[in-house]
């Protein structure tokens, strides 16, 4: 097999799913025998020092360092147009340019990444001839048809994405190197807690130390603590709403801190009466247990590319609340329910609708569902084989 570069600008200051992605990406290949290298803005710290996948620090200017806000300030206004916008846009170019001499010199085959940014530079470069490597776009966040239209090697996480961007393009089929392959989940470390006795007692430990009785429906959304796009907010006042006539429930929000995050927590404390649990910017160690910890999962967006945090939890065996969308019936399959609920009540309503032995059920058919489709097993052999149809191209 080639040699494959795994690329993410975010990795050792920024926890998201792409981070994640990125991280477990390197690991499955590693482990199937993949001469792979993981990039990222480790500083001091690699990430898989311990499990012998090869890291590589790239200095860049972070997203939020004061050197990065000091440098956007300087560069000239029209450096938009060559597609370094923002903090993150600054971040992924000085990224590129420390990475692009090293995967000329070492000869990289593939560069496969989600940061957008990234794989745009690299096939800017590779058609001016100064890097040989290959780059795929895992595109998972949310960027335009035009954008994705140059691509010659294009991930798409479900086929639903696939499907509307060749419509929106106008083709007439796919791109021979666009794909749809999903995300996985390691479905040894995210499993039941019936599956690991260990995790039971961690299970009452947390409840305990959170004041949650062991006996009360947790509720888990796990997603970036902010109102835009997660719609947090949305959340709080909906369990809220349900948790009038439900005395005994519970809500953690697991994510990482945003600038809205402060104003949410203040509308937890005041409509949540001690039984809505903010936890901000947890270790990715922790979240098996936290996971262990709940009854079922819930997720206000309304849209998503396709989020790692539904694989964990179906892989868990919760069963997932979502809203109605093709990517999120698709994820959420037999494991749970889609509905609409974008309007106020909806969800309050959908939560009122379930009990702990429908829960139990769905919680079952989760784990089997993401098994079937969403283990490292069922996924990693299409992604090795993709990058031999693009090696092949």
């Amino acid at each position: 097999m080639e040699r494959i570069a795994i690329a993410s600008t975010g990795l050792g200051h920024v926890s998201r799913g792409i981070e994640t992605w990125a991280l477990d990406t390197a690991q499955a290949l590693y482990h199937r025998g993949v001469n792979v290298t993981l990039f990222g803005a480790f500083g001091q710290t690699l990430p898989l020092e311990g499990e012998g996948v090869p890291c590589v620090s790239v200095d860049c200017l972070r997203r939020g360092d004061e050197a990065n806000v000091v440098w956007l300030k300087r560069l000239p206004r029209f450096i938009w147009r060559l597609g370094i916008t923002g903090s993150y846009g600054l971040e992924q170019f000085t990224f590129w340019w420390r990475l692009w001499p090293l995967l000329r010199a070492e000869k990289y085959t593939i560069l496969h990444v989600q940061d957008p940014a990234l794989a745009m530079w690299c096939r800017r470069f590779r058609k001016l001839g100064l890097v040989k490597t290959k780059e795929i776009l895992a595109h998972g966040t949310e960027e335009s048809a035009e954008f994705l239209k140059p691509f010659e090697y294009l991930q798409h996480l479900a086929p639903w994405h696939l499907e509307e961007t060749v419509k929106r393009l106008g083709f007439s089929e796919k791109p021979r190197g666009w794909c749809a392959l999903p995300n996985f989940v390691d479905v040894d470390t995210f499993c039941p807690v019936a599956a690991n006795t260990g995790r039971l007692q961690q299970r009452e430990d947390l409840r305990a130390q959170l004041g949650i009785p062991s006996e009360s429906p947790v509720f888990l959304c796990v997603a970036a603590v902010k109102v835009f796009h997660k719609r947090i907010d949305f959340l709080i006042k909906e369990f809220a709403n349900y948790a009038a006539n439900e005395a005994s429930a519970h809500l953690i929000i697991a994510g990482a801190r945003d600038r809205e995050t402060d104003a949410l927590l203040e509308l937890s404390e005041s409509l949540g009466q001690g039984r809505i649990h903010i936890l901000l910017n947890q270790d990715r160690a922790d979240m098996p247990v936290l996971l262990n910890t709940a009854d079922c999962f819930v997720l206000a967006s309304l849209f998503e590319m396709m989020p790692i945090a539904i694989l964990e939890a179906l892989s868990a065996g919760l069963p997932v609340i979502a809203n109605t969308h093709p990517v999120l019936e698709w994820m959420v399959g037999p494991g749970g329910r889609c509905v609409e609920i974008e309007q106020a009540g909806s969800l309050s309503a959908a939560l009122a609708s379930i009990d702990t032995e429908w829960m139990r059920a769905k919680g079952a058919l989760a784990r089997a569902h993401a098994l079937s489709l969403y283990s490292t097993d069922a996924v990693i052999e299409r992604y090795l084989n993709y990058y031999r149809e693009v090696v092949d191209v």
